[in-house]
């Protein structure tokens, strides 16, 4: 069976059922084209009802259709009802789709930041990666404005959307992220107010660098929203998910069955006839983000933990090549560099172990580091594939 007779027969046959607690549930949408009223004669009463239709309007963002969006509801902020993202004059990302912009109401304290960005289904801007903020503050958008981190504790922020990473010092969080001038050496974020800086965030566009700021200042707002929708499917005993930052080169199958390593690597092989699907590899910060934020809507949970594709190569497994111990190797033969385009992938004082085992992604809505990857020793765990 092939990859797309494989992904949609699996739907054909599993879409229904629930998985280990889950179930999917399909909202038939009013932005669908008006349908004719079927006539009921009294002979019908104990028929079956009609499958649900599927499409725009159906709550799926289905990415082979074109769609950018289907909240399952007809008018919703952010999607038109032909299933586009809907952002006005402000900036979207061509790679996610994500929307930003400036409330009515731009300046304000970053409790108010919260509140407008939620009034219009978003939250005050958040940010992956520097492709992500170079790209967004590259539009017309304030010179200065609230991050959305808030401090949970010194030198550590949690995000104000419990799906986005918070930051921590490249010593604490490698993974982490924030526009700061050496990353990798600053261990907190400057303050540059004469009240000594505070408990929130503030960007700056261009070269200067982000800073803490009193939490009542008055600071301007720019708000991120995602596209509404889901791209996850219930097939068989997981979900089918398809993402922006890689549509057309991965798809992704996720399992919340608890599952041992060595055979969640096994399972992830049969996902396509040439046996090469693989525990996921992540390939940019955007993939993580997108990726995670179906994995944690589709749970159900605020704290879920899955393997990836990230193990500690042994000397006698890498041979000649082998570092001094081991060393940490993504599961497509790369090792753990930047520069070769996998993203740093480790949090919150992670790997606190050097091997043996697999590594995985722990998202908590309780910690600063949700996406991010940890290396204690686990027994069974889900798991995502990709193919």
């Amino acid at each position: 069976m092939g990859l797309a007779s494989g992904r949609w027969a699996a739907w054909a046959v599993g879409g229904a059922a629930a998985v280990g607690g889950f179930a999917l549930v399909m909202v038939v949408a009013s932005c669908l084209p008006d349908l004719t009223a079927a006539t009921v004669t009294p002979g019908d009463a104990d028929a079956p009802p009609p499958p649900p239709p599927t499409g725009c309007g159906d709550g799926f963002i289905d990415l082979e259709a074109g769609e950018e969006c289907d909240p399952g509801d007809a008018g919703a902020q952010g999607c038109t009802s032909q299933c586009k993202v809907s952002c006005g004059t402000s900036f979207v990302d061509p790679l996610t789709r994500h929307c930003y912009f400036v409330p009515q109401d731009e300046a304000g304290t970053f409790t108010q930041a919260g509140g407008r960005c939620a009034g219009q289904k978003a939250h005050p801007v958040t940010f992956v990666s520097e492709e992500e903020f170079i790209a967004v503050t590259g539009s017309s958008l304030p010179p200065a404005f609230w991050v959305g981190l808030q401090s949970a504790q010194p030198s550590v922020y949690v995000a104000s959307n419990p799906t986005e990473p918070g930051w921590a010092p490249f010593t604490e969080c490698s993974g982490c992220y924030a526009h700061l001038k050496n990353a990798d050496l600053d261990t907190t974020l400057p303050r540059i107010n004469a009240d000594g800086g505070g408990g929130c965030v503030v960007g700056v566009r261009g070269s200067g660098t982000w800073y803490s700021a009193n939490c009542t200042n008055p600071e301007r707002i720019v708000c991120e929203r995602e596209p509404p929708g889901s791209r996850a499917r219930q097939v068989n005993d997981g979900w089918d998910i398809d993402v922006p930052a890689t549509f057309g080169l991965k798809h992704y199958f996720f399992s919340p069955l608890q599952t041992p390593a060595w055979i969640a690597e096994q399972s992830c092989r049969q996902w396509n006839d040439a046996g090469t699907g693989r525990l996921v590899v992540f390939g940019s910060r955007e993939e993580r983000e997108q990726l995670l934020k179906e994995v944690i809507e589709v749970s159900g949970q605020s704290d879920i933990q899955f393997w990836i594709g990230l193990y500690w190569l042994t000397p006698v497994d890498a041979g000649a090549d082998a570092a001094p111990g081991g060393s940490w190797v993504w599961d497509d033969g790369q090792p753990l560099d930047p520069t070769v385009g996998h993203p740093l992938p480790w949090g919150d004082k992670a790997p606190e172990t050097n091997g043996p085992g697999r590594a995985f992604v722990h998202a908590s809505a309780d910690s600063y580091d949700t996406q991010l990857a940890h290396a204690l020793p686990a027994g069974g765990l889900g798991y995502v594939c990709q193919y």
